[in-house]
């Protein structure tokens, strides 16, 4: 897709009304169009409807392509398009996969190898609830999983920050737009997420609040990119619920911690055990559903290394660094520092986490 008509789904995507099934219809009647604007008001109106036309037509009299480009550029956000290889593969299978997604940080996490495993719950986690991630996450990082979740209060945020502790790779998807980061106490949480190599993803365009009917759309996205959904409490009425809906109606693993009987935030996922999601009560039990093998708190070389390899071993040790970060802070020169590094790799003391980024194991 050309650039221009990209620009014009941009411009499309902020009318409240024109989700994503509208664009791809949208899409596919002008794909020999030079403009989507070039569209006849018939075809027009059979796809989003009369109440919308008026929106539509505004939004083609006042398209800027420059002033668009410039708001993606000041939100220091990427558009990728559902055609394009960096468009994740896991998202495309599903049948309402936004045709446009923005995304700021390493975007390589997208379609990177190690599964991701969406770790979803309760804003009114308990003292159980964070106990329950910062147990299981760690060993889950370590293992190679990616972690997505949504940056809301609670569990969300908790896992996130679990992640980044434990120096690992995490994707937030937002309920706004990147240069809205909701909620605001999870400002400086997506500025960590996206230091230590993560990634912030978005279908909606800069400038867009955080409302009610945004959060569904988001939860879909959480599930979609993801290989399994682990919900840790949550209530019987709860957005992870519709996460763990969405994963089933993807044929997506749902994995549930249980919780005590007697509280609010258990009984949500008490019943999805009841119905038949893996329970889980230990990071064994998430890794041999999604069928990836348990790593060793330590993983011996078989050979020792060099005083080089030695101290890049160091610099990554509690850091996610990027290959240039690397060169710097050992002072070597940066085709030497890649050699090392991809020796590393090879002795499996030091993994690849996409972009141009590594991290001890």
């Amino acid at each position: 897709m050309n650039q221009i008509k990209l620009l014009e789904l941009v411009a499309l995507s902020q009318i409240e009304g024109i989700g994503p099934q509208k664009l791809k219809y949208l899409i596919k009647v002008t794909q020999n169009c030079q403009s989507i604007w070039e569209i006849d008001q018939r075809t027009l109106e059979k796809i989003i409807g009369p109440k919308l036309i008026p929106d539509f037509l505004s939004a083609g009299q006042h398209f800027n392509a420059q002033e668009i480009l410039g708001q993606i550029e000041q939100s220091k956000s990427e558009v990728i398009y559902i055609d394009d290889d960096t468009y994740p593969q896991a998202l495309k299978e599903i049948s309402d996969a936004p045709p446009i997604l923005f995304v700021r940080g390493n975007i390589d996490l997208l379609n990177i190898l190690p599964k991701k495993l969406a770790v979803v719950g309760s804003r009114k986690y308990s003292s159980y609830g964070r106990a329950v991630v910062e147990s299981l996450i760690p060993n889950l990082v370590q293992s190679g999983l990616v972690i997505v979740s949504g940056l809301a209060l609670g569990i969300d945020a908790l896992a996130h920050e679990a992640t980044v502790d434990s120096n690992g790779p995490t994707i937030a998807v937002l309920g706004s737009s990147l240069d809205l980061i909701y909620p605001r106490e999870n400002f400086f949480l997506a500025k960590k997420i996206l230091d230590k190599g993560g990634l912030l993803v978005s279908e909606f365009p800069p400038g867009t609040p955080p409302l009610k009917q945004h959060f569904p759309r988001r939860n879909r996205i959480i599930a979609g990119i993801s290989d399994g959904v682990l919900v840790i409490e949550a209530a019987l009425k709860s957005g992870s619920l519709i996460t763990a809906q969405l994963a089933l109606d993807y044929n997506r693993e749902v994995m549930a911690v249980p919780g005590e009987i007697f509280k609010d935030t258990s009984k949500g996922v008490n019943k999805l055990i009841k119905e038949g999601a893996q329970l889980v009560s230990s990071p064994e039990d998430i890794l041999s559903t999604l069928k990836v093998d348990m790593m060793g708190k330590e993983k011996i070389s078989l050979r020792a290394l060099s005083a080089q390899e030695e101290l890049l071993l160091e610099l990554l040790a509690g850091e996610t660094l990027h290959i240039d970060q690397i060169a710097e802070k050992s002072s070597l020169p940066a085709s030497e520092s890649a050699q090392l590094i991809s020796q590393l790799e090879i002795v499996g003391v030091v993994q690849s986490v996409g972009g141009g980024y590594y991290r001890k194991r």
